[in-house]
């Protein structure tokens, strides 16, 4: 009987709404309809949407490799568990720091790990929301004369006579890379931002300024230390010309076209450095006898003379430059450290980035 009862008022209750919509004007039915099916839309193309960015690897560290995708690098990439669709996410480069190699599976395990480095402890790709990849960008092969540090973008690498292959232009190979990439997480769902961060500590630093100097329009913002062979952004210093990669005087000549100071100007930068860090290939008297000094003898003794002798010197230099341009630099030299990313050095790099990314949080 209670069933027969409650069946018995649902049913008036359905008629009575039929009667009350039919009553309605038109557009009052169809502003009720869109209320009741606009809810199921957002929801089906949320789903939609879920669905795509599943189509990449999320909290993990996926490899790219150059053998199967027809890239000249391999890369590997850390797309965050935090990381949102629906809002556009910024890529962040951490580029490869490495000692000459014997092969070039060398130089994708020294990728593997510089970026399993920046990610491990406090995970700060997931608190930063941040997308990480880094491409392995090969130092120099030992016993292949033409195979120039790449991943220190030298004078070399810009010269047919001295390198061939992926050692020459690797900031083009880079930039194909870094488009494929960019094309899987757009065609995932995800939007992503035309700028990069870049962020590098010994040889991995050098390449983060150089590659900012070269192709300051592709950047956002740069994190770089752990060296002391900073290109200076000037065209001469005290009267003296200095061609790449002292400065950029003669970058036209390399087939790089005139350097952009507008763009490059507006790239805030962070320079750091470890209070004890000796570790440089810059010693006055030392022969060169290898493109990894990326500078004659003369030039070492004078660049020494001009900007100092220690890292710490020249990288205050760098970053002295910089403020010249009237741009936005931090300089900072971390007390007791010697060549090593820190804890602590990581945990600022990624303020500082989600200082430009977001300023406003």
């Amino acid at each position: 009987m209670l069933i027969l009862r409650e069946t018995t008022v649902t049913l008036a209750r359905s008629r009575l709404s039929r009667i009350e919509l039919t009553a309605m004007p038109k557009r009052e039915v169809t502003r009720c309809r869109l209320l009741i099916v606009l809810p199921v839309v957002v929801y089906v193309l949320l789903a939609l949407q879920a669905s795509l960015c599943a189509q990449v690897n999320i909290g993990r560290i996926t490899k790219v490799d150059r053998s199967s995708s027809g890239l000249p690098y391999t890369y590997y990439y850390y797309v965050p568990r935090t990381a949102d669709c629906s809002s556009t996410s910024t890529l962040m480069h951490v580029a490869t720091a490495s000692t000459p190699l014997n092969s070039l599976d060398e130089a994708d395990n020294w990728a593997r790990g510089q970026l399993d480095h920046f990610i491990r402890g406090p995970n700060l790709a997931e608190s930063s929301r941040l997308i990480m990849f880094t491409v392995a960008v090969p130092q120099m092969i030992i016993g292949n004369y033409k195979s120039g540090c790449a991943n220190n973008l030298i004078r070399d690498n810009f010269e047919r006579r001295r390198s061939e292959g992926i050692y020459y232009r690797p900031d083009i190979h880079f930039i194909r890379v870094l488009e494929r990439f960019k094309a899987t997480l757009e065609a995932a769902g995800f939007q992503i931002d035309s700028q990069i961060l870049v962020a590098g500590y010994s040889t991995g630093g050098v390449w983060a300024h150089r590659f900012a100097l070269l192709h300051p329009s592709l950047v956002k913002g740069v994190a770089c230390g752990g060296h002391g062979m900073y290109t200076m952004p000037v065209e001469s210093y005290q009267g003296t010309p200095l061609p790449y990669s002292l400065g950029i005087q003669d970058l036209p000549q390399l087939g790089l076209g005139r350097f952009d100071l507008e763009a490059f100007r507006g790239i805030p930068f962070f320079v750091l450095i470890g209070e004890k860090d000796t570790n440089t290939p810059l010693v006055r008297g030392r022969e060169s006898g290898s493109s990894r000094f990326d500078m004659s003898v003369e030039q070492i003794v004078w660049y020494l003379r001009a900007f100092g002798d220690s890292l710490q010197e020249r990288s205050r230099a760098f970053h002295e430059e910089l403020l010249e341009l009237g741009m936005n630099s931090t300089f900072t030299e971390y007390s007791g450290v010697g060549h090593a990313l820190t804890e602590q050095m990581k945990d600022d790099i990624m303020e500082f980035f989600l200082d430009i990314v977001d300023p406003q949080r």
